[in-house]
């Protein structure tokens, strides 16, 4: 990465970089690796132009990208790798909001089947230094 581009940096970079710095986790399990690894997928959606517009599916290959992922750091966790966790909780975040098929908000981790990206989170992510300093 460039110097002009890390000092031409938006306050959003910043902001972003900030959360996707500390996110959230349950202490009682220890470090999880589910949110930076959803992440890394939608990374890889957005660089891929797989992203249709705002909206992210909770779908196969979704599903498969994050299983992919997560061998990588399978031998290292106990935990599941469960899709359904991150793709619910990062709206604590800020990321996304989950929603329902019908659109509605979800209240529930199995039913939450899509996530409206935050516009300006989503902005950021089009930015190709962006997503390397996010990585």
């Amino acid at each position: 990465m460039s110097p002009v581009a890390v000092s031409s940096a938006s306050p959003d970079w910043t902001r972003w970089l900030n959360v996707l710095s500390d996110l959230n986790y349950d202490p009682a399990s220890g470090v999880a690796p589910h949110k930076p690894l959803l992440l890394l997928v939608v990374c890889d959606l957005v660089e891929e132009d797989k992203l249709a517009g705002a909206i992210l599916h909770r779908d196969g290959d979704l599903v498969f990208r994050f299983s992919s992922y997560w061998r990588i750091v399978a031998e290292r966790r106990r935990t599941k790798p469960d899709v359904r966790l991150p793709f619910f909780h990062l709206r604590t975040e800020g990321v996304w909001q989950p929603l329902e098929a019908d659109g509605r908000p979800a209240e529930d981790r199995n039913r939450a089947v899509l996530a409206q990206l935050d516009v300006p989170f989503l902005v950021c992510l089009t930015n190709a230094d962006f997503r390397t300093l996010a990585r």
